[in-house]
């Protein structure tokens, strides 16, 4: 139980490296408060570079984290909340550009791999050997679309199913489109997703008029091209590397692009055929904001506490065994000035989102 995060100063040309048990789960709700806050934040917690592997987690257990290079001003990071939501994502990118103003803060698409790079540190430090049979046991399955309308010819996702992937195979003038669900990214699955879309695809735009997604992204997509053979694919989570064996399971006759986060650029390659309601960013910025406020609130609850109690409330005859890693968490203070600031810069882009930001 936790959310695991190593946290990495980079000063003088060396990594410090850092854990804490809670810190992927509200890590961008700290990182808005800027550089001085953050590096305050992260010298608080334990210091493992004694620990077993320089005190790295690897790829299976890593959910977030951050390497802060205080040498070339660049922060690279990633957390869960952000990782699942897109919305969310743009709305701290938008805060992060302004609070960490003069530094270069990158998203850490391959995670804890990423975050290793930045800090001088071979990938292989903390790559689980086992990872790529681990994520192709995870095959995915097909995700229903409803007509929406009745008779319509418009399709939308099911409500309540689980969370998926776009793929979209365009290939003779036609284009297939199928949802299949996270259990991995659906491009783990190689060159053998074509042939399982074109054979049984949700729809295809000879038979309908198209998919609306609605306000829910899909976690991710693929998009193959089969007249130029092209697969481009993008991610909101961590994608555990597939760059490096993309080419191996797609083969020598794909060209392979890799598109980050960017939904929009899949929905270009799909013509229009599929398309998605603009996000409320307003909204979600008045979200995550109150996520900044419980977070740096007077009464902080350790997270540690909330899941014992979450855990009581289920299952109240069964003792809870304690983790000692739980109290791997060391939370701070902000200064006024720091949170007037992150409201101030708040109120720009409020601004920036009512002319259509």
């Amino acid at each position: 139980m936790g959310h695991r995060a190593n946290l990495v100063v980079v000063q003088d040309g060396r990594p410090t490296v850092r854990y804490d048990h809670w810190a992927a789960h509200d890590l961008s709700d700290r990182l808005v408060l800027g550089p001085a806050y953050t590096l305050r934040w992260v010298c608080q917690q334990e210091c493992v570079d004694d620990h077993a592997g320089g005190g790295w987690l690897d790829e299976v257990w890593s959910q977030g984290g951050l390497t802060m290079d205080l040498d070339q001003r660049r922060l690279v990071w990633y957390d869960m909340p952000a990782g699942l939501d897109l919305v969310r994502r743009r709305v701290v990118a938008g805060l992060l550009a302004r609070t960490w103003s003069g530094w270069t803060v990158q998203w850490a698409y391959d995670g804890i791999r990423d975050l290793a790079v930045a800090a001088g540190v071979p990938p292989e430090r903390v790559r689980n050997p086992d990872i790529v049979d681990l994520i192709i046991a995870g095959a995915p399955r097909e995700v229903a679309l409803r007509e929406d309308p009745p008779g319509s010819k418009r399709w939308s996702p099911v409500a309540g199913e689980p969370e998926y992937h776009l793929v979209t195979v365009a290939g003779g003038g036609e284009l297939s489109v199928s949802l299949v669900d996270q259990a991995c990214h659906a491009a783990w699955l190689g060159s053998g997703l074509v042939a399982r879309v074109l054979a049984a695809p949700a729809v295809t735009s000879g038979n309908a008029a198209g998919v609306d997604l609605g306000r829910h992204d899909p976690r991710g997509g693929v998009h193959v091209d089969l007249d130029v053979a092209r697969m481009s694919y993008w991610s909101t989570l961590d994608t555990y590397g597939l760059g490096e064996h993309a080419a191996e399971r797609w083969g020598p006759e794909f060209e392979i692009v890799f598109l980050k986060e960017r939904i929009a650029d899949h929905l270009a390659l799909a013509g229009g055929f599929v398309t998605r309601q603009a996000p409320d960013m307003a909204a979600a910025l008045i979200e995550f904001l109150g996520d900044v406020t419980r977070t740096h609130g007077p009464s902080e609850i350790h997270p540690a506490i909330q899941a014992l109690e979450a855990l009581e409330s289920v299952l109240p005859a069964v003792p809870a065994a304690v983790n000692p890693a739980i109290a791997d968490h060391h939370p701070i203070g902000a200064t006024a000035d720091e949170l007037a600031a992150v409201i101030e810069h708040a109120n720009a882009l409020f601004k920036e989102y009512g002319s259509g930001a």
